[in-house]
């Protein structure tokens, strides 16, 4: 995911990934701008998943509940903000 995501990015400004990293280690690697974590649930359906998920200690952003159209516009708002800062 990472290669991919740093290939697309030499194309364009704004790459956005989504995908389940349990280990923080990985998120570390991975070193993504901006850190959304989505906890809206106690538990995966893959056990293996809740056997090793390491819930992440730094996030920008946290979403928790299921309201996609609520969390849609507020982070779209901050990264807004955050994107003209730069």
């Amino acid at each position: 995911m990472k290669d991919l995501a740093e290939l697309h990015g030499q194309c364009s400004d704004l790459v956005i990934c989504d995908f389940v990293c349990p280990f923080e280690k990985t998120r570390r690697e991975f070193n993504a701008d901006y850190l959304v974590f989505v906890n809206t649930i106690n538990e995966s359906i893959y056990e293996d998943t809740n056997k090793f998920f390491e819930s992440p200690m730094v996030f920008n952003f946290e979403v928790k509940h299921k309201n996609s159209a609520y969390y849609s516009r507020m982070i779209g708002d901050e990264l807004v903000r955050e994107l003209k800062k730069l």
